[in-house]
């Protein structure tokens, strides 16, 4: 497997996101991007310089780092005789390149969710992934202010459709008001 195929494994599972070695890792690809994406592992390996990835010690660290990985992912965790828990919130603050918070219950849930990983819980949580996640504000040369709802690219996020055995997306529609409310299904 390339640096950068072990990279992008890395980079599709927040595990990434609170282990500072993998964290630093992505920062040394192209700190640029990676500062001006809300630091976003996808977007600093998308750009990262071909010198950067055949660096000898990086390629060593990435394969530490992936070793690293690879052991969390595959242990059966300590607490696989634990019920299943599902956790129910509208937000999650998993990492600030995933915007799906916007505030201190946001982080909480975020915080229980990655808890509940490192400790092998059998554990689904269940939130909303808006297309144009929270919203910034900014002033006009009048002084005015305004906001501005900033698309979410999931191609650029760690985020995959959940699609039924022939691969179409799983839809569900909800009733309510006057127009039917359609929802698809995203694994984190």
């Amino acid at each position: 497997m390339t640096t950068r195929e072990q990279l992008h494994e890395i980079s599709r599972n927040l595990w990434w996101s609170w282990h500072p070695e993998a964290l630093t890792l992505f920062q040394r690809l192209n700190r640029d991007a990676f500062q001006a994406s809300g630091n976003n592992p996808n977007i600093a390996l998308k750009l990262a310089r071909a010198d950067v990835l055949t660096d000898p010690q990086v390629q060593a660290e990435v394969d530490s780092v992936y070793r690293s990985f690879k052991e969390y992912m595959e242990s059966p965790g300590e607490n696989q005789d634990a019920p299943k828990t599902a956790y129910f919130c509208m937000e999650y603050g998993l990492h600030e390149s995933l915007p799906l918070y916007s505030g201190g219950l946001g982080i909480l849930a975020g915080d229980h969710v990655k808890a509940a990983s490192d400790v092998g819980l059998r554990f689904t949580a269940v939130g909303l992934f808006l297309r144009d996640g929270y919203f910034r504000q900014y002033f006009d040369p009048k002084g005015l202010q305004h906001d501005d709802y900033p698309a979410i690219d999931s191609t650029e996020q760690p985020v995959e459709l959940v699609v039924d055995e022939d691969g179409a997306p799983i839809t569900v529609t909800v009733h309510t008001g006057h127009q039917p409310i359609h929802l698809r299904a995203w694994k984190v």
